[in-house]
């Protein structure tokens, strides 16, 4: 009997499997990105019993027009669409039919399915080359994607370090880097070489590093033999100086190689400085700029070689002013460009209800009565805070929204104010709030929170974390106690959204408390941290910046109340209380980082039964060594010789630990063992009539040298050949002059020895001393 249409027993959210299949059941929201062109989809049948199949809609935006994909109905609870393009997105709306015809009512959208073939592309900044210097290496995705890296030049997996922002790089280093997107895209797998040189590695101590001599094919050894720049880079372009104030210049040069990669090479102190105008500026030899008196000059550096100005670089402009100092901008939230295209910051959304955080500091102080703030063109309420009541010298200013911002909104602040000599500030800043996705997937990883109203005015927020796929469990127990009247109440921000902890030990996972404020009275922040020394635990502070993730809390003015810190091993688990005075971002941490293993070896090629010594150059706290040389054999010591046995090629593993951890380093060093010079012709006991052609084995060695004597000991030498370089040596034919001089029917002996540097150092003698006889 056909009375009735039939009903759908489904929800319409769609979840994602590692095989690539939606499925029609409840509850998820987050998008699902699919890297293959096609979309699987199943869902739970019916239990109406006179359901015979069902219809799939499809539309390229939640709120669009929906269309039937196929004809007829699908009778089984499976279908894939294969209509789809790289970089389309697509909600689906599932319907079911009955014997009778009758159409049940579309379900509710799916979560969008995000087609993404394409692998991500990842840069790196800067490139590889030769720097005079530690430097940091950023590297930037082509689209959101998670960066895994290495700097043991070992291939990297997706169990290796997780990029979070910069990389320290202090010695020679081999940074390998792949980046997988959010449809499980998997990059090429990229390297970058950096060479930090020290000062003994400049033979000639020219401050041009010898493999940079040696790759542009000039002379180590020679002070007057230097490299010449194709391009260099005088940086910043731009300065403004007070009278008797200084700054500094860079010289960044570029060597290209025959043959190589382009090499960049510190030259700051390597360049003549030159100003327009010495008596108003003044530069001394390693880029350091003094402002004498008011006026502007340009800055040109130039790279000498022989005395004679080679290349030249861009200029610089330096304007010295007699004014009082200008009003700084030290921090902002959000900050400008953050959630923008192109933003490369490692947390880029920006909450709806965000409010506005500017820090400023001034030598004489800020006139809180100047204080204009407009957003997106319209005057908005400001509220002032000095760090330090009574002290105007350093204050927050912040702007609490009365109501949310809209969905991927540009918003752009306007800020002016003047200290209180009069001088004016100026300052736009630009920022793009979260996107509907991002803020349901914001929605999604939010703990568990707990409200409370302890009485007295105060109120309590606590993380209770339950079995729901949110990995919070190590925040249970976080509270957050603050004043009721509080205008804009805080709350604990989604569990990992914030990168780890990188500049100590992390303790726990990192908690974030939103959306940006600065608080009427200071909040208590409770926070959970495992058993252990509450002494060496410390708090940090998110920077939420794009070139600084996080600062020793104790280190950022005004954020928390000085002395407020209370330990509580005794509660269940120990925690730590702090009253601080503004949003962010938290974690604990150990107060020292694990080691950093490296080494050096010298020599790194020898011969077999020479002795290479290791060096220990690790960083940090390290109490353990253990050496691998390679060949099965081992030590403990911090540097010890190692005696090879076998010729072959041996790549050295050094495991070094410490109170914080440990670190392993393998290869930095790949040690070559090459077999002795060996005899070969002609035999010991040759009786020769003619000058003969002596031959003898590869080694190592570079130059060779052929010796002729009477007596074994090589005292009573009567011939020694010239330098020979291979090729064409070996074979040596004797000179025919030579040979006529030598006495008949006397024994001779010879032998070869060789070097590998241009003058004959650490010379190896031949395996062999053999002897021949001239027969006439």
């Amino acid at each position: 009997m056909c009375n009735k249409n039939p009903s759908l027993m489904v929800s319409a959210t769609i979840l994602f499997s590692l095989s690539f299949l939606f499925c029609f059941i409840s509850p998820a929201s987050a998008d699902v990105y699919v890297n293959r062109p096609l979309i699987e989809l199943s869902w739970a049948v019916s239990p109406e019993p006179d359901v015979s199949g069902y219809e799939v809609h499809r539309a390229v935006s939640v709120g669009g027009t929906y269309a039937k994909l196929h004809e007829g109905t699908i009778s089984d609870n499976y279908w894939a669409d294969t209509a789809v393009t790289d970089g389309g997105t697509y909600y689906y709306k599932l319907r079911a039919v009955d014997t009778c015809g009758n159409l049940s009512a579309l379900s509710p959208a799916s979560a969008a399915a995000i087609v993404d073939l394409t692998p991500p592309v990842v840069a790196v900044d800067p490139s590889s080359g030769i720097y005079g210097r530690p430097i940091t290496v950023f590297l930037t995705a082509s689209e959101p994607s998670t960066i895994y890296y290495t700097t043991d030049g070992s291939v990297p997996t997706s169990s290796s370090r997780i990029y979070a922002g910069g990389i320290s790089v202090a010695a020679n280093t081999t940074l390998r880097y792949f980046a997988v997107d959010s449809a499980l895209n998997t990059s090429a797998i990229y390297s970058a070489q950096y060479t930090v040189s020290a000062s003994d590695g400049d033979m000639d101590d020219d401050g041009y590093p010898d493999a940079l001599e040696e790759a542009m094919q000039t002379d180590p050894l020679d002070p007057n033999s230097q490299p010449i720049a194709n391009a260099l880079v005088l940086s910043p372009t731009n300065v403004t100086l007070g009278i008797g104030m200084g700054g500094d210049l860079t010289v960044m040069g570029t060597f290209n190689p025959s043959g190589q990669d382009p090499i960049q090479h510190d030259m700051t102190c390597l360049v003549e400085y030159v100003s327009s105008a010495p008596s108003i500026v003044s530069v001394n030899g390693c880029g350091t700029v003094d402002g004498i008196s008011k006026g502007s000059a340009i800055v040109t550096a130039y790279q000498l070689v022989n005395g004679t100005r080679a290349v030249s670089s861009n200029t610089a402009a330096v304007v010295v002013d007699d004014s009082p100092p200008f009003i700084d901008i030290v921090g902002t939230y959000p900050y400008n460009g953050q959630g923008m295209d192109g933003d490369t910051g490692p947390t880029p959304r920006v909450p709806v209800d965000t409010g506005i955080v500017t820090r400023l500091v001034d030598d004489v102080g800020i006139d809180k009565d100047s204080v204009s703030m407009s957003i997106n063109g319209i005057q908005v309420p400001t509220v002032v805070r000095e760090i330090v009541a009574g002290d105007s010298r350093e204050i927050e200013l912040v702007y609490r929204s009365a109501g949310n911002f809209a969905f991927d909104e540009i918003v752009t602040v306007v800020l002016s104010l003047s200290d209180i000599a009069g001088n004016p500030m100026n300052g736009t800043r630009v920022f793009k709030t979260e996107s509907e996705a991002e803020h349901l997937w914001a929605l999604s990883h939010m703990p568990i929170q707990r409200a409370t109203d302890l009485g007295n005015g105060l109120c309590e927020i606590t993380i209770a974390p339950q079995q729901d796929g949110i990995d919070d469990e190590p925040l249970g127990g976080a509270k957050i106690i603050f004043d009721c009247s509080e205008p804009i109440p805080p709350r604990f921000g989604p569990v990992g959204e914030l990168p780890i902890l990188d500049i100590a030990t992390p303790v726990g996972i990192p908690l974030s408390i939103e959306p940006a404020n600065v608080f009427n009275r200071s909040v208590t922040l409770i926070l959970p941290v495992p058993q252990g020394d509450m002494r060496s635990y410390e708090i940090y502070h998110y920077a939420a910046e794009p070139s600084l993730l996080w600062n020793n809390a104790a280190d950022v003015r005004g954020w928390s109340v000085d002395g407020s810190r209370l330990d509580h091993p005794e509660t269940v688990p120990p925690t730590i209380e702090v009253q601080v005075n503004s949003s962010g971002g938290v974690q604990v941490g150990h107060n020292c980082l694990p080691p950093f293993a490296n080494y050096s070896a010298n020599p790194m090629q020898l011969e077999v039964g020479e002795t290479a010594q290791f060096v220990d150059t690790s960083s940090g706290p390290v109490t353990g060594w253990l050496w691998n040389f390679g060949d099965r054999s081992t030590s403990t010591l911090q540097n010890p010789a190692h005696t090879y046995g076998r010729a072959g090629t041996y790549s050295p593993t050094l495991t070094v630990t410490g109170p914080c951890g440990t670190d392993t380093v393998e290869g930095l060093a790949a040690i070559t063992v090459c077999d002795r010079i060996h005899l070969l012709s002609p035999a010991d006991g040759s009786q020769l009539s003619r000058a003969p052609s002596v031959n003898w084995s590869p080694s190592c060695d570079l130059m060779f040298q052929v010796e002729v004597a009477r007596d074994a000991e090589f005292l009573d030498i009567i011939y020694v050949s010239p330098v020979l370089s291979p090729p064409p040596y070996p074979p040596y034919k004797m000179p025919s002059k030579l040979w006529k001089r030598l006495p008949t029917k006397t024994w001779l002996y010879w032998r070869v020895k060789g070097w590998t540097d241009s003058e004959p150092s650490n010379v190896h003698m031949s395996a062999e001393t053999w002897t021949f006889m001239k027969t006439r």
